[in-house]
C-alpha cells in the first residue's frame, strides 16, 4: 500500500519537519516509497531533500542513481553511483550496477574493472558472474566470458540466458561441441527458443554431428513449422553435409520406413 505509506510520511514530516534523526528516517522511508510506486520525478526531489541533510547517506545516492538511470540521465546516475561507493565501499551490488552502466555506455574497459570488482567480492552471485561475461565478450575477451559465464551456470543451472550466451561465446571461440551442450539444454528446458534452436544446429553443423544437426532442425520445425530461418537451414543442411554422410542418413531413412512397414 505504498500511496498510503507515502501520505502517511508526508503527513509526518508537515507536522514535524525539524525532528532530527526522526526527520532523517522518515525522509528515508518517503523517497525509497516514493520509487517503489514509480513516482519518479518526485522521488528525486524528495532523494535531493534527503541528501541535504545528509551527503555521506550512500543509499540515497543509490536511490538517485536509480530515478536518474529511469529518466535516462546516465550522466548523473553514474555521478551518484560512484559517489556511494566512495562513501560505502562495500556496496558490491551497486559497484556491479555502474560496471553494467559503463559498458552499456561503451566505456567497456571501466566497465570491467568495476564488474570483476563485484564478482570478486560476490563469488556465489551468478548475476554477478554472468554480467562480469558480457562484458568480457563485448571487449573480445572470449577466455575470460566463458570463464565467467560457466561460472555463473554452474552457480544457478536454471539461469538460461546464461546458458545461451556461454554457448554463443563457445561458438565465438570455435568450441562448436560445448556450444551445442548449452543450447541443447536451453531448449530442453523452453522448447519454445526459437534462437536457440537455431544456435543448436549451426553448432552441431559446425562440429560435424551430422545426424543430430538433421534431428535438431527437423525438431524445431516441427515446433515453429515454415519458420523461414528454419527452412533455410534445413534447406543448408543437405547443401553443405559431406556426401558419405548424406548417404549414410539417407540410408538410415531407408531402414526407418522399412521397419514402419513391416510393423
Amino acid at each position: 500500500r505504498g500511496e498510503r505509506a507515502v501520505e502517511e510520511w508526508r503527513t509526518a514530516l508537515a507536522d514535524d519537519p525539524d525532528a532530527g534523526e526522526y526527520t532523517k528516517e522518515v525522509r528515508r522511508e518517503l523517497s525509497d516509497a516514493l520509487l517503489r510506486t514509480g513516482r519518479i520525478r518526485v522521488a528525486i526531489e524528495a532523494l535531493e531533500e534527503r541528501l541535504a541533510l545528509d551527503d555521506q547517506d550512500a543509499r540515497g545516492h543509490l536511490g538517485l542513481a536509480t530515478a536518474f538511470t529511469q529518466t535516462g540521465d546516465i550522466g548523473l546516475a553514474i555521478e551518484h553511483l560512484e559517489r556511494a561507493l566512495v562513501i560505502d565501499p562495500s556496496l558490491h551490488e551497486a559497484r556491479g550496477t555502474l560496471g553494467a552502466i559503463l559498458v552499456g555506455e561503451g566505456r567497456v574497459e571501466e566497465g570491467i574493472i568495476a564488474l570483476a570488482g563485484a564478482a570478486a567480492a560476490l563469488p556465489d552471485s551468478a548475476p554477478a558472474a554472468f554480467n562480469l561475461g558480457m562484458a568480457c565478450r563485448a571487449a573480445g575477451r572470449i577466455d575470460s566470458a566463458i570463464e565467467s559465464l560457466a561460472r555463473a551456470v554452474e552457480l544457478d543451472g536454471t539461469l538460461l540466458r546464461a546458458r545461451f550466451e556461454l554457448g554463443v561465446a563457445y561458438a565465438l571461440a570455435e568450441r562448436f561441441d560445448e556450444a551445442g551442450e548449452q543450447f541443447a539444454a536451453v531448449v530442453a528446458a523452453e522448447p519454445d527458443q526459437r534462437g536457440a534452436h537455431g544456435n543448436l544446429v549451426r553448432s552441431l553443423m559446425r562440429a560435424g554431428r551430422w545426424s543430430e544437426a538433421r534431428t535438431a532442425v527437423r525438431t524445431a520445425l516441427t515446433i515453429f513449422p515454415g519458420e523461414p530461418t528454419l527452412s533455410w537451414q534445413e534447406a543448408g543442411f543437405l547443401t553443405v553435409t559431406p556426401g558419405a554422410a548424406l548417404r549414410d542418413l539417407q540410408r538410415a531413412d531407408a531402414a526407418d520406413v522399412g521397419d514402419d512397414v513391416d510393423q
